[in-house]
């Protein structure tokens, strides 16, 4: 198998410590790529204390080292410009819980930029917060601003409302090529118990609900 690359972005502290798990299978074994792993930040706030060079690469890079994964590179950029790598450079691009922490300018020119990058026939994959369409119950439109609002989440909301396919149409992607699909989180049983409801919404406070979009180039 050929030697694969994959691009994972972070905002503040939203993703890059688990850019780590993407580069290895279950169980524990690397897997045949070369992962870069990019985060924004200068510094991050911890317990209201301002913490300075780069933490979240620190510790990204810490967590990789912990699970014995070499293949991953950590650089401090921002990803509304890829211009350090050339065109179709990457097979594999991916944000995890990220679009969320930007803005409404910022969110085309990170899906852009990840399309110039994206190699043919590779893949783009975002993880992230669900649109509000017709089929979502009002109440959990009304539970999720209500989250977004005391959790500090000033570009949440507005997010929702975001048309993501467009948005990934209008970089260069083919209609026919995008995909959506629904992620739940895993509870631990031995920490929460079973809720009469073992459907696939969000169960809030215990099992997160993620929307999962992207297409194939």
């Amino acid at each position: 198998m050929d030697r694969r690359t994959f691009m994972a972005a972070s905002a503040l502290s939203a993703t890059l410590g688990s850019t780590a798990t993407h580069a290895y299978k279950k169980p524990i074994e690397p897997i045949n790529a070369d992962v870069t792993g990019i985060d924004r930040a200068r510094a991050s706030f911890l317990m209201k204390k301002a913490c300075f060079d780069a933490p979240v690469l620190r510790y990204g890079h810490a967590r990789a080292k912990a699970l014995g994964a070499d293949n991953i590179t950590f650089i401090q950029h921002n990803a509304e410009d890829l211009s350090r790598w050339p065109d179709e450079y990457f097979d594999w691009v991916q944000t995890t819980i990220f679009l969320h922490e930007t803005s409404g300018t910022a969110l085309p020119k990170i899906i852009n930029e990840g399309y110039r990058t994206l190699a043919k026939g590779g893949l783009m994959f975002h993880l992230e917060q669900p649109a509000y369409t017709d089929a979502m119950p009002l109440y959990e439109q009304f539970i999720r601003d209500w989250d977004a609002f005391n959790n500090n989440e000033p570009f949440w909301s507005s997010m929702h409302a975001i048309d993501l396919n467009a948005a990934m149409t209008d970089a260069g992607f083919d209609a026919d090529s995008l995909f959506e699909a629904h992620v739940k989180a895993v509870v631990d049983r031995e920490v929460f118990p079973a809720t009469a409801d073992s459907g696939e919404t969000e169960d809030h406070g215990r099992a997160a609900a993620w929307h999962a979009f992207g297409a194939w180039k």
